[in-house]
């Protein structure tokens, strides 16, 4: 059964800094999305996937 998905990622102050996905329809499963962070310093950020009915975190780092 298909979900909206959303997919942001934020720096380590908290500021949104992109968003990959936008409540894009998607079935569950393993999926990929390219992260372009050519406008991105190097650094530890964060991204958090959301569904209407889950919500997860997670740190990543970027190293150029």
């Amino acid at each position: 059964k298909a979900t909206l998905v959303t997919l942001k990622v934020y720096n380590l102050l908290g500021e949104e800094v992109m968003t990959l996905l936008q409540n894009q329809k998607m079935t569950p499963g393993i999926h990929k999305v390219v992260l372009d962070g050519e406008n991105l310093v190097s650094g530890i950020y964060f991204y958090q996937l959301q569904t209407p009915e889950f919500s997860q975190s997670r740190k990543m780092v970027l190293m150029r």
